[in-house]
């Protein structure tokens, strides 16, 4: 049976938690969340995406130079 290592999960979870990031950027433009003010939550959910995407990019160029 192999064993996953660490270093494995540690890879996926560069991947996974940035597409959170986004995912949760893209809700906070949509009305979900009307209790906060249109302009605040546009405003925050673009940072949010802009922040994962850096983020993908970051771990894309690390695992560039794991190869």
């Amino acid at each position: 049976m192999n064993m996953i290592g660490i270093n494995k999960i540690l890879r996926g979870l560069n991947f996974i938690i940035p597409l959170c990031y986004i995912l949760m950027g893209c809700i906070l433009l949509t009305d979900l969340f009307a209790s906060i003010k249109r302009e605040n939550r546009t405003i925050f959910g673009i940072i949010i995406i802009i922040y994962g995407i850096f983020r993908i990019y970051k771990a894309h160029e690390k695992m560039k130079d794991m190869k």
